[in-house]
């Protein structure tokens, strides 16, 4: 628009006196072709901030994938070191109940062992209980069978004794018959006399 605004007051002030039409001709045609050469460069301006302008939308564009990829990039490493850390604590958390089932284990063991202990503990002293029991009585039969054999000895000494007894009582009552049948048959007197 501003080319044919020239062209026109180009026109207005080209001198009306001109020798001839060719003149003017000439005149006008180098005009036109000034104009086509200043249409051109501005043609040429404007296709080059066209061009600018998109060398930088391509580079801004460049520089936003890049902040994106940036991000992007980012944000997987972020994930990442999440995925990480949870797997840290995934085997720490594991290894802490693999630690405290083995203390487990190791306490039942322990308490099973001590249990096992105790009763073996128990056993031998209810073993030992029974020896000396075994040994007590053993001794207190070898007691009793003295004792019987003392009171049996006894029994026969005062066996012997009574049996001693009784032959004396037997004597004494035999000597006593026989008294008194030799009272009654006179011997005395006459042993008495005799003698």
């Amino acid at each position: 628009m501003k080319i044919k605004i020239f062209i026109v007051m180009y026109l207005l002030s080209f001198n009306v006196a001109a020798e001839s039409m060719a003149d003017q001709l000439n005149a006008f045609a180098n005009l036109e072709n000034k104009l086509k050469v200043e249409e051109q460069l501005v043609e040429e301006k404007r296709l080059q901030k066209v061009a600018k302008k998109a060398e930088k939308e391509r580079i801004r564009a460049e520089k936003v994938a890049k902040r994106k990829r940036a991000s992007k990039d980012r944000a997987l490493q972020r994930k990442l070191a999440r995925e990480k850390v949870l797997d840290e604590r995934k085997v720490a958390d594991k290894k802490r109940n693999q630690d405290y089932e083995n203390k487990l284990r190791d306490l039942n063991v322990a308490e099973r062992s001590a249990t096992l202990n105790n009763s073996n503990k128990l056993f031998q002293e209810s073993l030992d209980d029974k020896y000396r029991n075994h040994d007590y009585e053993d001794e207190k039969r070898e007691i009793e069978l003295s004792v019987a054999k003392a009171r049996a000895k006894r029994a026969n000494d005062f066996i012997d004794m009574e049996l001693k007894k009784q032959n004396a009582e037997t004597d004494v009552i035999q000597s006593e018959a026989d008294g008194v049948r030799n009272i009654t048959e006179g011997k005395h007197l006459r042993k008495a006399f005799f003698d």
